[in-house]
């Protein structure tokens, strides 16, 4: 099976953007592929089973440190992607 890493910085319809990232990821999965969803964590994101390797929400147009945004935690939601879930869409 084909595997899609689907990224978008919302996983909700929030606007035309997201319209058509969700409707490209159900395109892909019309065709048999495996759709792996990407974004920030929100209270308004669809259900997914990959939620959990989604990053921390950030609001664009606040000012932001890394230690303000938690890089720690944003570290290890990248070592958790380039571990576990990353290698578990990959072919054996």
């Amino acid at each position: 099976m084909t595997t899609l890493l689907s990224v978008n910085n919302y996983f909700y319809r929030y606007g035309g953007a997201e319209t058509v990232f969700f409707e490209h990821n159900r395109l892909f999965e019309a065709k048999g592929w495996s759709v792996v969803p990407f974004a920030m964590r929100h209270p308004r994101n669809a259900d997914t089973t990959w939620s959990e390797y989604f990053v921390d929400r950030i609001e664009y147009g606040e000012p932001y440190s890394l230690a303000e945004a938690g890089s720690e935690h944003h570290a290890s939601s990248i070592r958790s992607i380039r571990g576990r879930s990353l290698r578990s869409c990959l072919p054996e």
